[in-house]
């Protein structure tokens, strides 16, 4: 059943890109008020070719459906026309072909059926024809509809449009397309705000009566309310006041206005200023969740339609990519393993303990490898630190890694560098010892 209706949908579509030329070709074959009636044939035609082909199942013979789709085009026409048998021939014929197409649907992808470029060419007729449905005479009943049809056609365009352009990122199999679910999005969106931009221009005048209905709308709830406002205050001033005051009223102009009626009156404004400011904001806020709504809404229907028109060709589809494009956790395992390796080899290329000479070399060559053990359990090491700098930076990033013998070393490092007594011998190996427990050397 969903495939039977999925292949209406596309008949339908397809008698929309086609509507100009279908109406044009009926007004010579048919009666003005059957254009519609026939126009409803062919759909049915659709959906018949369908029935059929889910009934008799996948059938190679071509000349079985041709034979059954003349045999119902034919008793269609024939219940719903009475035309001579010429005019029933053509119809007869153009039905059986819409017939066989709907069977087509049911075994074939659309896109194959309907190109792309097909739809196009359907876009530049609509320009070209649509000033003859605004002129010829027999035509200017159809103008509206036509106009319809020529916006719907444009959406169907762009959602094409659209897909090809997903289309042209492809893999480096050619075999299915993976898309970034941002850019899917993006195109989405993009086609979309063309959609509803499309929609605005063609119906202009429309929006703008709407527009103005709905300002007089408000104009006339204010008034209302500003009356109603008006008559309760009156109303309760006229119930304290006497029956000869109310006549008095009734007979003469009151020139002197007293201070509680001025103040009456500005509570009055500001009342009514306080009204229109809220049903202002109160439209403006109506006005705005209902756009986004319909923005929102738009984005959804059409997100599933381009998935629905995807599904066309198998080389057409696309896939929102699941995975990250750049997955940060691989990278940084990747890049500290490289650290790590370029560390294991410059550790290799320093000289072995037993070949180092004196003190000195001894113990720059702890502090070389004690700052390498470090960059490789991650510590950000910045080579304009002096030695006393990155002792204080190392206990600030992890107090544990500036274990016991660290500070020694930085002190010992300095004298070694700086100081011209020569260091002796058990302090260096005690301090080797130090930092051997640590699985540093």
């Amino acid at each position: 059943m969903k495939l039977i209706f999925k292949s209406v949908v596309q008949g339908l579509i397809e008698i929309i890109i086609f509507l100009p030329l279908l109406i044009m070709f009926s007004i010579y074959i048919l009666n003005v008020n059957e254009v519609y009636l026939w126009l409803i044939t062919l759909l049915f035609s659709y959906g018949a070719g369908s029935i059929f082909r889910k009934i008799v199942g996948k059938n190679k013979n071509v000349a079985l459906y041709l034979i059954i789709g003349v045999i119902i085009s034919f008793v269609n026409i024939q219940w719903f026309f009475d035309y001579s048998i010429f005019q029933v021939f053509i119809l007869t014929l153009l039905n059986t072909f819409i017939f066989y197409r709907g069977k087509s649907f049911m075994d074939n992808e659309w896109g194959g059926l309907l190109p792309s470029n097909i739809i196009m060419m359907c876009i530049v007729s609509y320009t070209l024809l649509l000033l003859s449905f605004f002129y010829v005479e027999k035509l200017k009943p159809y103008n509206s509809m036509i106009q319809v049809a020529a916006v719907i056609t444009l959406i169907i365009g762009l959602i094409r449009i659209n897909a090809l352009e997903i289309k042209m990122i492809v893999t480096p199999d050619n075999d299915k397309v993976n898309v970034p679910k941002s850019l899917v999005k993006n195109n989405l969106v993009l086609t979309v705000v063309a959609i509803v931009l499309i929609f605005i221009v063609s119906t202009i005048n429309h929006i703008r009566d709407i527009i103005l209905t709905v300002i007089k709308s408000i104009g006339k709830v204010i008034y209302f309310l500003y009356g109603l406002f008006t008559n309760m205050i009156s109303y309760s001033t006229s119930e304290n006041m006497g029956p000869g005051e109310l006549e008095y009223i009734d007979s003469a102009i009151i020139k002197d206005e007293t201070l509680l009626d001025k103040i009456i009156e500005v509570i009055k404004l500001v009342v009514l200023y306080g009204v229109i400011i809220l049903i202002g904001i109160l439209f403006i806020y109506l006005m705005a969740v209902i756009f986004h709504k319909v923005i929102k809404g738009l984005i959804s229907f059409f997100k599933i339609l381009m998935e629905y028109l995807n599904k066309e060709n198998k080389n057409v589809l696309y896939e929102e990519e699941k995975e990250m494009i750049m997955n940060w956790k691989d990278l940084k395992e990747k890049y500290l393993e490289k650290i790590n390796n370029w560390i294991d080899k410059s550790i290799e290329k320093e000289k072995k303990w037993e070949d180092l000479k004196d003190n000195k070399e001894r113990i720059r060559y702890l502090y070389r490898v004690w700052i390498f053990q470090k960059i490789k359990n991650g510590y950000s090491f910045k080579s304009s630190y002096t030695p006393e700098e990155v002792y204080t930076d190392l206990c600030k990033w992890n107090g544990d890694m500036a274990y016991e013998g660290s500070e020694e070393l930085i002190k010992l490092y300095n004298k070694s560098r700086y100081g011209n007594k020569e260091l002796e011998d058990k302090i260096v190996i005690e301090l080797r010892n130090t930092i051997d427990k640590k699985k540093v050397l």
